[in-house]
């Protein structure tokens, strides 16, 4: 793991609120990340190839509906189903 995903970690953990967490999502620029939806939480990973690396969870869960993952897919926010 780089530097740059390092601070993107430290930043996600650190941000309380779920609104902010999106924001940062959606300004980290080059991190490859993926927002994984379950209908009961959200998370974000960084991948590496076949390997993950847990970055946090969202305090409320968004769903597992196809509203949301077009709502993410035309915010250019990768995700996947669990």
């Amino acid at each position: 793991m780089n530097t740059k995903e390092q601070m993107f970690i430290r930043s996600f953990e650190a941000t309380s609120s779920d609104e902010n967490k999106w924001r940062l999502l959606r300004l980290s620029g080059t991190i490859n990340y993926t927002v994984i939806l379950d209908n009961d939480w959200t998370i974000v990973v960084i991948c590496d190839g076949d390997e993950w690396s847990w970055v946090g969870r969202f305090n409320d869960s968004i769903g597992n509906s196809l509203g949301v993952d077009s709502l993410l897919t035309s915010l250019g926010i990768k995700w996947e189903r669990c």
